[in-house]
């Protein structure tokens, strides 16, 4: 498990800057076009189908798509998939939601390291 999170932790210096930001262009094309809050799908959706029967807001902020944009930037494109895949498992009925950003994450994990 420690090598796993060593990997993890490094993953950021070894992640090429290309993959990451081809990362951040394909979030940004969701946003664009699929995204029930902030795309065009999701403009068009609430035009046709009832009021209330669909996806009116995201229960966290920032919405799921800026966190994983901010946690592919902060973290690499591995671990910052693994982290934003993470919050999106904590989207469901049963969860309050609220504010959520990435730095809170960060400063655990920067708390924790310098505790040693």
């Amino acid at each position: 498990m420690r090598d796993f999170r060593k990997f993890l932790r490094v993953s950021k210096a070894y992640t090429s800057i290309a993959a990451r930001e081809g990362a951040v262009f394909l979030i940004a094309c969701y946003r664009a076009v699929l995204s029930p809050q902030h795309g065009m799908f999701g403009t068009i959706i609430k035009g046709i189908v009832p009021q209330g029967l669909l996806f009116t807001g995201c229960r966290f902020v920032p919405s799921c798509s800026e966190y994983a944009r901010d946690a592919v930037r902060q973290y690499g494109l591995l671990r910052g998939l693994m982290v934003s895949s993470g919050r999106i498992m904590r989207c469901h009925p049963w969860h309050r939601g609220g504010y959520d950003p990435v730095t809170g994450i960060m400063n655990q994990e920067v708390g924790s390291m310098s505790d040693e």
